[in-house]
């Protein structure tokens, strides 16, 4: 399984700070009554994808967890889905039919942030604890280790593209990068001046994006720790997601658009902003210019080299906290407070 960027913020704090922002429901209701009781259901989806102001329901809607749904990530063939909840379970999902194929239960509460390899070997998560563990699958038995962690709760986890190295960012305003094989600490970042929000790697596996409470979206360099680039935002950065070239880089705020920085240069390339009220969890296409971007309970689809919105995806009950493209890009994944994973045909 292959996990590109961020999971969460914390589901718990997210949750908490998206309340104070929204249209006064509970982020973490589920009023989807036609899903309520069912494990699967296929709504179908509206196919005329030829306007900008086009509607598009979900292809499969899985309903097994019980609570929020606070990571997804897709295997590097596509056929695979893994996703993480505040129910304290991690499962594995067949991506075309919505069926569940492999559960297991964290041991530590609520699964916050995760990341998982490419093969589904081993998978990264975060619980109650200030702990981080690593899931490995066995072909007989799965086994469980663990990090230190951080000081205080880690906010979000990452997998270098080799797999080879962990990063974890958190509320002690540091960033750690982890071997995995070991479980060595490699280095300590002292990153922001407030807690580090979300974190990411470059597709090259070179760099390392973080986005902080105060404001900053910075750019790192994995071998050296250095700082490369910082890119002012102005207010607390939900998430960082590299372009499929890694020379863009997406970024939401609680009070600007979404913005499109030119790593290179440090120049804002594009800000899309539009009726969306708040934008917070962001991903991009790993084969086009496409990017997501969740808006409460909906997720609009923009083309990212002119800032024109493509489609909206409707369905979600509450607050989206999780998005994930397919490696081909044809389909997006997404996990919200509504306990649902939905799974999206994306347009060309």
């Amino acid at each position: 399984m292959n996990l590109r960027g961020p999971i969460l913020v914390g589901a718990s704090a997210l949750m908490l700070l998206l309340s104070a922002c929204g249209d006064g429901a509970d982020p973490s209701s589920n009023t989807d009554s036609d899903h309520r009781n069912g494990d699967v259901s296929r709504p179908g989806s509206n196919d005329d994808t030829s306007t900008p102001a086009c509607l598009i329901k979900p292809y499969c809607v899985i309903n097994r967890h019980t609570k929020p749904v606070t990571g997804v990530a897709f295997s590097s063939d596509g056929k695979y889905l893994v996703s993480a909840s505040e129910d304290g379970t991690i499962r594995k999902w067949d991506a075309d039919s919505g069926a569940l194929l492999h559960s297991n239960d964290s041991y530590d509460g609520f699964v916050g942030a995760m990341a998982a390899s490419k093969d589904l070997s081993f998978l990264a998560f975060v619980g109650e604890s200030l702990e981080i563990h690593i899931l490995e699958y066995g072909p007989d038995i799965d086994k469980m280790r663990t990090l230190p962690g951080h000081e205080s709760g880690t906010t979000s986890l990452a997998l270098s593209p080799d797999d080879q190295m962990l990063a974890s960012s958190c509320f002690d305003n540091t960033v750690k990068l982890w071997r995995v094989s070991s479980g060595e600490e490699i280095r300590t970042i002292d990153a922001h001046s407030g807690r580090v929000t979300c974190i990411t790697f470059s597709p090259n596996g070179e760099l390392l994006a973080t986005g902080g409470s105060d404001g900053d979206v910075k750019v790192w360099e994995v071998a050296t720790g250095a700082l490369q680039r910082t890119f002012h935002e102005g207010s607390m950065v939900w998430r960082v997601a590299f372009g499929k070239d890694g020379k863009t880089l997406a970024a939401t705020s609680t009070d600007s658009p979404i913005s499109l920085w030119d790593v290179a240069t440090g120049d804002r390339r594009v800000s899309i902003e539009d009726e969306q009220t708040l934008s917070t969890v962001v991903a991009m296409s790993p084969v086009s210019q496409t990017l997501a971007a969740s808006d409460i309970k909906n997720i609009a689809i923009w083309n990212s080299s002119n800032g024109k919105r493509i489609c909206t995806l409707v369905g979600h009950e509450a607050w989206v906290f999780a998005l994930a493209f397919s490696p081909d890009g044809k389909v997006l994944a997404s996990g919200s407070a509504d306990n649902t994973i939905r799974l999206w045909k994306v347009p060309d």
